[in-house]
């Protein structure tokens, strides 16, 4: 029975994990005990089912405090899904103890952590909002790629220091009828060394560039759309309105050092925002860095770090009510353009978490 019940296992795995490729993926170990009338292969199965049970309540308490409010709700559809985050099931040990009529088991069990919030998204207001009702989004997205990198030598300073001393040596000699004394001096010096060393970090220059802006800006409309949103086109508004598009400003180099919009061209689109009804407007700057060969498995890297911010433009006065800061996100592939566009829809897909979770803690969705 217990062959049996390690081969279904075995199989239910190597089917998870092609599907779960690139999935987060946690490995937590757990305990179950069943007890019985009559032992049976549907008694280990059963145990098996709780020791699912017990991980998947230890990778709750990891979650936001806006998620585990919504579990309260969805406990029993949560559960009842177990296998929906459940990516591997290996039992490490088992034994049967018949004079109780106990089956005990330890299992190491992998979970899906993004399966878990997609979960919370899907079933979240805005996940169920496909009527048409959810909250009008509308995004600006800059996207800055690294075009230089000065790289700083160690700078080192070093201290020497000396001493010197001298000895007096008085020496005598005697043949018995005469003696002749001398005094000789004896020199005798030491060096030490130390120091300090300095190293000053790389210095990054990143230019604005209007093709990745719009990479940056679809993967992110990909994801606040899959999240519920009802996504709005702020190109489209602003060019109804004589309001300077991004790609105008970066052809211009309007923008500030960092990315960012000049105060007056933000101020515009917020106002647009408020006057179209809009609930949320959003502001994200993407640098992405050059490509790199990963050392380690000789793939290559592209390294994006993010930051964005949403506004409630429900009123006269726009209002920060969600961020995302300096999060760095990381993509591997075959290519430059391969690991840029992993490491791009990386950071759009945590951005849209993060921003929902915040929004949900806020109850604003």
């Amino acid at each position: 029975m217990q062959t049996i019940i390690r081969l279904m296992l075995a199989i239910l795995a190597v089917t998870a994990i092609q599907t779960a490729a690139f999935a987060e993926i946690i490995s937590l170990n757990t305990k179950a005990r069943v007890k019985y009338s009559k032992m049976s292969s549907e008694v280990e199965e059963q145990a098996v089912e709780v020791a699912k049970l017990n991980a998947l309540k230890k990778a709750t308490k990891k979650l936001s405090k806006a998620q585990k409010r919504m579990l309260k709700d969805l406990e029993d559809d949560f559960y009842n899904n177990a296998d929906d985050f459940i990516v591997e099931v290996i039992v490490l040990k088992d034994k049967d103890n018949p004079s109780k009529k106990q089956y005990t088991l330890a299992a190491k069990i992998a979970i899906d952590t993004e399966a878990i919030s997609n979960f919370f998204i899907e079933n979240s207001e805005a996940g169920n909002l496909a009527s048409g009702e959810g909250s009008a989004f509308g995004l600006l997205t800059v996207a800055r790629k690294e075009t230089s990198r000065k790289s700083y030598k160690e700078k080192k300073t070093d201290v020497n220091a000396s001493s010197s001393s001298s000895i007096l040596k008085e020496e005598s000699a005697s043949d018995g009828s005469s003696s002749v004394d001398s005094v000789s001096t004896e020199s005798i010096s030491s060096t030490s060394s130390g120091g300090s060393t300095e190293l000053k970090a790389d210095k990054v220059v990143y230019e604005p560039d209007v093709t990745l802006s719009s990479k940056a800006d679809v993967a992110l409309s990909a994801q606040f759309t899959d999240a519920g949103f009802e996504f709005k086109d702020v190109e489209r508004l602003a060019a109804r309105n004589d309001v300077p598009l991004i790609e105008d400003l970066i052809k211009n180099a309007e923008l500030a050092d960092d990315g960012t919009l000049p105060k007056k061209a933000l101020f515009q689109y917020q106002d647009l925002a408020i006057d179209e009804l809009w609930t949320f407007l959003g502001y994200a700057v993407l640098d992405v860095g050059s490509p790199r060969k990963d050392a380690t498995s000789g793939s290559t890297s592209v390294v994006v770090s993010l930051n964005m911010r949403v506004w409630f433009v429900e009123g006269d006065d726009p209002t920060v009510v969600a961020a995302v800061e300096d999060k760095v996100f990381e993509g591997l592939g075959g290519s430059a353009d391969e690991a840029e566009k992993l490491a791009i829809n990386a950071a759009a897909k945590a951005a849209s978490q993060i921003v929902v979770g915040q929004l949900q803690a806020k109850q604003l969705f």
